[in-house]
């Protein structure tokens, strides 16, 4: 039996992510009967309504993080849609062609 690759580290979470990570206890606990949708939706609205000195505090920490994710594991390929799959695209698809 093949076993599946292991999978890739996980990235660093975006700015919009780690705001939404911050903000989503307080959001939640001001609307206990909304879904997590429409949770999703007011946030990404406060998002939007931020002021820039914030959005840029959390664009900043974004890229110092992806930097020393890239630092630790270096930039990870782009993937084939299949699941657990390592195989770059680029890989994927001449291999497709050889086989033509």
């Amino acid at each position: 039996m093949d076993q599946q690759p292991p999978l890739p580290p996980k990235r660093p979470l975006s700015a919009f992510f780690q705001y939404k990570k911050a903000v989503f206890e307080e959001v939640k606990s001001q609307n206990p009967d909304m879904k997590l949708t429409d949770i999703t939706k007011v946030i990404s609205q406060m998002w939007k309504n931020l002021d820039e000195v914030t959005q840029k505090s959390y664009q900043e920490w974004y890229r110092l993080e992806i930097q020393a994710y890239e630092e630790k594991y270096g930039k990870i390929p782009l993937v084939c849609n299949q699941a657990y799959s390592s195989m770059p695209l680029v890989q994927a698809k001449e291999e497709d062609q050889r086989e033509d």
